[in-house]
C-alpha cells in the first residue's frame, strides 16, 4: 500500500488540468507535481536523485522553489551539494476505513464543510497562521483546488469561534487528508480529532477503502490515535524559498 499518498496527490492535481500551470510529469521512476500559485505548496518531486533527474526537475520547475521527497535509503548527497536543505521528516500513514471508528465531537465543537466565501476566508486565515503565509496566497492556491470534484474542506469552530481546518480529497486511490491546522489558543481541545473523523466519515460515505496522509512529528500522535499506521518515512529536501 506504499505511495498511496503520492498517487492521491497526483490524482488531485490531474483534476486541475483545466487550470493553467498545474502540471504532472512522470519520467521512468521520477514523478513531479507543480502548482502555478505564488506560494508553491505543491511543487514536489519523488524518485532517486541522479544528474539526469536533477536536470529534469530544474527544467520542469523553471526557477520556482520546490521540494524533493526522499524515501528511506535514497541518497541525498547530490541535493545537499546543489544547495538543498533538509526539513522535518514526515511519514506516509494509512488507515483501513473498514475497521475505523468515529467519536462524536464535544458539544463545544462544530465541524462543517466550507460552503460560503466567509467560511473560506476563515479557513485560509487559519492555514495562514499555520504556514506563516498571507491568506490571499492560500486562497490563490486552494481556491481552484477545493472547487474540483472530490475535494471537501472542513472548518471547525470552538464555541462559535473559527478554530481549525482540514480537507479531504476523495479519489480512486483512497481518501487523502490535507490542511489539518489548529490555531494555538484552541489546541488540545479535540478539534484535530473531530476534523480527522469528519474527513473519514466523508470517505466512508464515498465507499472508499483507505485513507492516507503525510504526518509531521507534531501530528503523529493525533493520527495514531485515529488508527493510522506508518507505511514509510520520508526526508524532505527543499530549495531556498520553499515553505515547510
Amino acid at each position: 500500500m506504499k505511495d498511496l499518498q503520492m498517487w492521491n496527490l497526483v490524482e488531485s492535481t490531474l483534476g486541475m488540468s483545466s487550470v493553467p500551470g498545474w502540471e504532472v510529469l512522470q519520467e521512468q521512476d521520477l514523478l513531479l507535481l507543480k502548482s502555478p500559485a505564488r506560494r508553491p505548496l505543491l511543487n514536489l518531486a519523488w524518485g532517486p536523485v541522479t544528474a539526469r533527474s536533477l536536470e529534469v526537475c530544474e527544467a520542469f520547475f523553471a526557477g520556482r522553489p520546490w521540494s524533493w521527497m526522499l524515501k528511506e535509503g535514497q541518497e541525498p548527497a547530490r541535493l545537499l551539494e546543489a544547495g538543498f536543505h533538509a526539513t522535518e521528516p514526515s511519514r506516509e500513514m494509512v488507515l483501513d476505513l473498514s475497521s475505523a471508528g468515529f467519536d462524536a465531537p464535544a458539544p463545544s465543537i462544530r465541524v462543517q464543510p466550507v460552503a460560503s466565501a466567509r467560511a473560506m476566508r476563515a479557513w485560509t486565515e487559519i492555514l495562514g497562521e499555520a504556514f506563516d503565509t498571507p491568506p490571499a496566497d492560500l486562497e490563490e492556491f486552494f481556491g481552484p483546488l477545493v472547487k474540483t470534484p472530490g475535494h471537501v474542506p472542513f472548518l471547525a469552530t470552538w464555541r462559535g469561534l473559527p478554530a481549525a481546518t482540514a480537507g479531504v480529497f476523495l479519489g480512486a486511490t483512497g481518501a487523502g487528508i490535507y490542511a489539518v491546522a489548529t490555531r494555538p489558543p484552541f489546541r488540545r481541545k479535540g478539534l484535530g480529532r473531530a476534523l480527522v473523523h469528519a474527513c473519514l466519515r466523508e470517505a466512508r460515505r464515498a465507499e472508499l477503502r483507505r485513507a492516507v496522509l503525510y504526518a509531521s512529528v507534531m501530528g503523529l500522535g493525533l493520527y495514531e490515535k485515529a488508527g493510522f499506521r506508518t507505511e514509510q518515512a520520508f526526508s524532505e529536501y527543499c530549495t531556498p524559498g520553499y515553505p515547510h
